[in-house]
């Protein structure tokens, strides 16, 4: 199973990077990876495009890693998810695709009050749509702002992040509203997600121990497939 190859794909070089670093920590894999843009202002921009080109490039994208041997796509992006049919893609290239969103069915189905977290609106949508349609009745309190992507990418600390750029405002909104959990809806945000849960008693939480354990039943079901030939 060491072997076995997986790529990244993520919004910007530094995101891909982050998950590339996450797998690193919890396997031994043999990893590729894509960027789909240079900065996170080129990333919206490319999420907002026209839909059927932005899903020929993805497509291409996956199919050549494919050709260099990946066997699956772990997208490290929660905007990218939302504006791609990674599912559609995933059927017609005969690839196991993993994304983000799954992790958030269980959030809506524990809680009545949320509070999210996104780079942008693209990321909100997406996560929103996922957690109604779980919970019609969920009640969500989101706020986006791409500033706090441009600052991790700057390497700014995460103590300094969390202090300005309307963070601590953030919990004040939050807890005001009474919401329940809060979810970092960026694949960039864990970086400074144990800093933001030192200034809230609300529980945070990103989708990263989601995205491991189904590379963990991705890894299992290829063994027990190779052990059966």
């Amino acid at each position: 199973m060491a072997n076995k190859k997986i790529t990244v794909m993520a919004g910007t070089p530094v995101d891909t990077e982050m998950g590339c670093r996450l797998l690193q920590a919890n396997f031994t894999l043999d990893l590729d990876s894509i960027a789909v843009a240079d900065t996170p202002e080129k990333q919206t921009v490319f999420q907002t495009s026209d839909p059927a080109v932005r899903a020929r490039i993805v497509k291409s994208m996956i199919a050549s890693a494919i050709s260099r041997g990946s066997e699956l796509i772990f997208v490290y992006c929660n905007s990218l998810s939302a504006t791609v049919d990674f599912a559609a893609i995933s059927h017609e290239l005969r690839i196991k695709i993993i994304t983000p969103f799954k992790a958030y069915q269980q959030t809506a189905k524990q809680c009545k009050r949320v509070g999210l977290l996104t780079a942008n609106a693209q990321g909100a949508s997406g996560i929103e749509k996922e957690l109604v349609q779980t919970n019609e009745e969920l009640k969500l309190y989101s706020i986006s702002n791409l500033d706090w992507v441009n600052s991790i990418e700057n390497k700014e600390d995460a103590k300094t992040i969390c202090q300005n750029y309307g963070l601590p405002e953030s919990v004040q909104f939050f807890e005001t509203n009474k919401v329940e959990k809060i979810i970092f809806g960026c694949t960039h945000f864990p970086y400074f997600m144990e800093e933001y849960q030192r200034m809230t008693a609300i529980e945070c939480l990103s989708p990263d121990e989601y995205m491991l354990d189904e590379v963990v039943k991705a890894l299992e079901l290829a063994k027990i497939k190779t052990e059966t030939l």
